[in-house]
């Protein structure tokens, strides 16, 4: 019987570095005979004739809203599929994933920012990102224990720990 993984994040393409990271598993899942599945708006589509696809609809613009709405988009697009592995980039997530791919911490980027641009873009911006990481803060908060973590880096990993602590795998 061959197993299945699904790939969620918003581009599984070469036009983003997490895309590009999505598309290097997709590829991957299909070189080691796995049935692929992806979960995505923008699909490479070169991979298009060899996964089965299931739109993501991402609303326009407004990173927070699509930071917020994330995982009720994504489990409607994955009503009734049911994989042996769902792969996933995205904090919000994590806990509905076997696996969480660690690419990047919102709140670590906050932390770690320069002061901030003068103007009303600026402040909106800021205004939304410091939205996003208090989301992404009680997502990682309660990080179910069978939610396994790969982390893109040691420096990463350290900062999700002293952040959110250990993760259990």
């Amino acid at each position: 019987m061959t197993r299945t993984l699904t790939v969620v994040h918003n581009n599984i393409d070469d036009r983003s570095s997490i895309g590009s990271i999505a598309a290097w598993a997709v590829r991957a899942g299909l070189e080691r005979g796995w049935a692929v599945c992806v979960v995505c708006r923008d699909l490479d589509s070169a991979l298009a004739p060899e996964v089965t696809h299931r739109p993501l609809y991402v609303p326009p613009r407004a990173h927070l809203l699509q930071w917020s709405v994330a995982r009720p988009t994504v489990r409607a697009a994955l009503r009734g599929h049911r994989p042996d592995a769902l792969l996933v980039y995205q904090p919000q997530l994590a806990a509905i994933a076997d696996v969480w791919h660690a690419e990047y911490l919102s709140r670590a980027a906050r932390q770690a920012r320069g002061p901030r641009a003068p103007g009303w873009r600026a402040a909106a911006t800021d205004a939304q990102a410091a939205g996003v990481a208090a989301l992404e803060d009680r997502y990682l908060r309660r990080l179910p224990p069978h939610v396994r973590v790969l982390f893109c880096s040691a420096g990463l990993r350290e900062q999700c720990t002293e952040l959110y602590g250990e993760p259990p795998h």
